[in-house]
């Protein structure tokens, strides 16, 4: 793995062991994604967000054909859908425990902002 590969999707980062979050990907990551052995994508942005994304549709055949799982746990970046958020954190916490996942929206912010909020929540129960 060279550094301009990880660089390559935008704002990665590893927040918990077996999760990272990043920005938006395309069609063209998802060879990268899986040379770097990740095994879920999870999908936390709705389609048509911003002009020249991919759909969810295009993104999941594309996985799908590297054999990697996908899942598309939209939610709207107010994190005003708790329900969606706390689906997509469950499913994140699920798949980390047996292999890499990485989660994404348009910037990567929501998913972390999701994930930390979760796992504060879960703290104070």
């Amino acid at each position: 793995m060279t550094e301009n590969e990880i660089h390559e999707l935008p704002n990665l980062q590893a927040i918990e062991y077996n999760l990272s979050t990043c920005g938006q990907i395309y069609l063209h990551h998802i060879p990268l994604i899986k040379k770097m052995g990740f095994k879920t994508i999870i999908c936390a942005r709705p389609d048509h967000e911003e002009i020249g994304q991919p759909s969810s549709e295009q993104l999941k055949i594309a996985i799908e054909k590297e054999n990697l799982s996908y899942f598309d746990i939209a939610f709207s970046s107010s994190l005003d859908n708790i329900e969606q958020c706390t689906k997509f954190c469950m499913a994140c916490e699920k798949h980390k425990s047996n292999h890499p996942v990485l989660a994404f929206c348009r910037t990567g912010s929501r998913t972390l902002m999701a994930w930390y909020a979760y796992k504060t929540e879960l703290q104070q129960d």
